[in-house]
């Protein structure tokens, strides 16, 4: 994958070539089975740019970044799209979870979890520099010089550091050996740290300053060091999320158990199987066993003070129809509050916000709840399937983007601001 933005035209008799046919049908076939897993906002205060960016993580393994303001602007006013700033080719396989961490010796930095394995780490100011040299390509020249210049921006880019989860023995003391996916993300600001959730069921702490410092140093066997196991799961991590008030982390599998540990201790403090109301004991194995039964754990979320944690589970019922819940957990009496049943939407992706739960999942719709799971209303959106949700701190805007490579900005009120949808597949028209 390069920078460059492959941009179909339409075809004629009189302008035909057959090479740049296939290349178009190629491209848009490729584009309409894309997925963008995740999305996440760079506000201009945060990174000192004159305009906010919007990156998005794709099935394809590159993360693109659009300037949100442009493509708003270009929809509002002609309900044209808007395409991608700058593709970064950043992963062997699809990219699945991203976040930021603020470092004062690195500056603002940005985490990538790919399913080759590898959580990298990028310098988010290195971004800033490409975009703006792709953008400056594209204002002063042809499309073929703009393409160019895009390119090699795009290929002068890379990670500051990167390392790769090792394949971990669940609890069951089982392991197949094979290399696991990197899977979730959730950061620690205050201390510098990674937490990473992997398809073996391990969750690693990433200790970041380490990890920058050895790469520095070209030592691989040092990098590895800079991860540190803790208590894993019976299955796949599907999700993780980091409280800063009570230095606990959370994390949710498709074992159907919530796991939360003390980071301090690095100690699984609880281990919660939802369904039931239950709280295990790492010893009890066949209790867990059973509970890998239980539908999965798709998405975990604290509030900001750490008391609660609202949770998402969800599998295919009888005759094939997707069953979706939520969990309002209560962390200080680790008991739960309350359920809620979603229908046939299992949930992907859930946010808080002081005064809204936004979740999505398995259709075109991000419900809003409030903090007492009562839904207020619903969203469509582009995606079929929507796996991420961002919310910009600045405006309240919302970011959806999931199935088809879709992503829709929507208003806090829930008017569509901008879209991106993949190019119309020559052969499907």
């Amino acid at each position: 994958m390069t920078g460059a933005k492959y941009v179909a035209r339409p075809w004629s008799c009189r302008d035909f070539d057959e090479d740049d046919c296939r290349q178009q049908v190629q491209e848009s076939l490729k584009e309409h089975y894309n997925t963008a897993y995740d999305c996440l906002f760079l506000s201009a205060a945060s990174t000192g740019a004159r305009e906010g960016l919007l990156l998005a993580a794709y099935h394809s393994g590159d993360i693109r970044i659009f300037n949100w303001q442009r493509l708003c602007s270009t929809w509002l006013s002609s309900r044209a799209q808007q395409g991608h700033e700058l593709s970064l080719a950043a992963h062997a396989g699809p990219v699945y979870a991203l976040t930021l961490l603020d470092s004062p010796e690195h500056g603002l930095l940005l985490a990538t979890a790919g399913d080759d394995g590898f959580v990298q780490i990028w310098r988010v100011a290195d971004i800033l520099a490409a975009a703006a040299a792709a953008a400056a390509g594209a204002d002063n020249g042809s499309s073929a010089a703009a393409g160019q210049a895009t390119a090699a921006a795009a290929a002068a880019l890379r990670p500051a550091a990167a390392v790769q989860v090792p394949h971990v023995q669940n609890c069951l003391g089982i392991s197949d050996g094979s290399q696991p996916a990197a899977q979730a993300l959730a950061a620690d600001q205050q201390q510098q740290q990674l937490f990473v959730g992997a398809s073996d069921g391990g969750v690693h702490l990433l200790d970041v300053p380490r990890l920058l410092a050895a790469a520095a140093g070209q030592a691989a066997a040092a990098a590895a060091s800079c991860l540190v196991p803790l208590t894993s799961h019976v299955a796949a991590v599907l999700a993780l999320d980091y409280c800063a008030a009570t230095q606990q982390l959370a994390s949710g599998s498709e074992d159907g158990t919530v796991r939360l540990y003390d980071v301090p201790s690095r100690r699984c403090a609880s281990i919660i199987h939802l369904q039931e109301e239950l709280l295990l004991q790492e010893a009890d194995l066949a209790e867990l066993l059973r509970c890998a039964k239980s539908p999965p754990v798709t998405c975990v979320k604290f509030d900001q003070g750490g008391h609660w944690l609202v949770a998402g589970s969800g599998a295919a019922g009888l005759g094939g129809e997707q069953q979706g819940s939520l969990t309002l957990w209560n962390c200080s009496l680790n008991s739960a509050a309350k359920h809620r049943s979603i229908g046939k939407c299992m949930p992907q992706v859930l946010v808080l916000t002081p005064s809204t739960v936004y979740v999505a999942g398995t259709s075109k719709q991000v419900h809003t709840y409030s903090f007492q799971l009562e839904e207020a209303r619903s969203l469509d959106v582009g995606a079929e399937s929507v796996f991420g949700i961002a919310v910009d701190a600045e405006s309240g805007m919302l970011a959806v983007c999931g199935a088809k490579a879709c992503i829709d900005l929507l208003s806090a009120q829930g008017a569509t601001l901008g879209v991106v949808r993949p190019a119309a597949s020559v052969l499907m028209s």
